[in-house]
């Protein structure tokens, strides 16, 4: 049997190439998605969704994106803002953006380089385990604000469909059983933050 050897630019060799190129190919045919939790989330997005999966990779570029998450439809997708740093060999984080209500499945895109990437579908044990629905009874609203006007320092009452009255570091239970957490309060379009306090003006 004949061995041919080479190299590539570089001073790569054709074997060494060849056994790298293997390597990524045994573990592209590996890689396994097989779930998504939670499997409810709002219309407006901003859900944090961890996707479950086998072999995925963990080494990312700073030119390309190394994973990428889509949530299909039967006619649109819709990107999912994958969190690099919370992505493990078994487990995907990424927040929706904002989708209609319903039913949707997640699509992994794993790519090799810029112009190498193959797409993983999600095959779980049921059909509800690649299930995400967006729903109106999920999604936060804000229906009012009181006072309309005032200056800066003005204590600002907010009445709407807040979901949760978790906020900061300290606190870790919700009456309600819920786990999300108010994240930041801002004023749209003047960019300034306002400082949430509970009912007895605490921060």
């Amino acid at each position: 049997m004949a061995v041919v050897f080479g190299l590539l630019a570089g001073g790569v060799s054709v074997l060494e190439h060849l056994g790298h190129q293997r390597r990524c190919d045994d573990t592209a045919e590996t890689t396994r998605i097989s779930g998504v939790a939670p499997h409810v989330g709002s219309l407006k997005g901003g859900t944090n969704i961890k996707i479950f999966g086998e072999n995925l990779p963990v080494d990312f570029s700073m030119t390309f994106s190394v994973v990428r998450v889509k949530f299909l439809s039967a006619t649109h997708q819709y990107t999912c803002d994958v969190e690099e740093t919370s992505v493990s060999t078994g487990q995907i984080e990424c927040y929706t953006r904002a989708m209609p209500a319903g039913v949707y499945t997640p699509q992994v895109t794993l790519c090799s380089s810029a112009d190498d990437c193959r797409d993983i579908p999600c095959l779980g044990q049921d059909d509800q385990d690649c299930k995400f629905e967006t729903k109106t009874h999920y999604t936060p609203y804000i229906k009012s604000v009181t006072p309309t006007t005032g200056y800066p320092g003005t204590m600002l009452t907010v009445h709407g469909k807040i979901i949760t009255p978790l906020f900061g570091s300290e606190q870790a239970d919700n009456a309600n059983g819920r786990t999300e957490t108010i994240k930041r309060c801002y004023l749209d379009g003047a960019g300034q933050t306002c400082e949430l306090r509970d009912s007895n003006g605490d921060m």
